[in-house]
């Protein structure tokens, strides 16, 4: 199953499997908070309290806004790319990566070599004969550029 990753979050580029489209400034900041809290239904109302955090008040039709937003994520992305919990909210799937997935940073080539529960990942980098023990939602994790086999 693919996964979302930033492939650059200040161009606001998102990856979904092999696919790389632009979106918003209101559904990235979405797909923020749907990505640090995988695996775990978020409501509207969560949503909009983090999308339009800025303000004193968000929008009263904020809510409408993040079913939108949604709507729009999936039109770009596929339909099962954002799951709905009918009646309480939206989440992405808990396993955002297999094992033997590869990634590159600053500090080189990582290979995934167990996903945990936790939801984290424990990483090997060959190169320097390292191990990292990381949760997901981590940024060393997600600002990793992933390598395609």
């Amino acid at each position: 199953m693919p996964c979302f990753s930033w492939q650059n979050r200040r161009d606001r580029l998102l990856r979904y499997g092999y696919e790389i489209k632009q979106v918003s400034a209101h559904q990235a900041r979405t797909m923020d908070y749907l990505m640090a809290h995988r695996g775990r239904v978020v409501s509207r109302v969560e949503l909009a309290d983090y999308v339009w955090y800025d303000d004193d008040d968000p929008p009263l039709y904020a809510e409408l806004e993040i079913r939108l937003f949604i709507h729009r994520l999936r039109h770009k992305f596929g339909t099962d790319s954002i799951r709905t919990e009918r009646g309480r909210g939206f989440y992405l799937p808990a396993s955002p990566c297999r094992a033997s997935d590869r990634f590159k940073n600053s500090e080189g080539v990582w290979t995934a070599v167990k996903v945990l529960m936790e939801p984290s990942v424990l990483l090997h980098n060959a190169e320097k004969d390292h191990y990292e023990h990381r949760r997901l939602d981590d940024p060393f994790v997600t600002r990793m550029q992933r390598l395609d086999d």
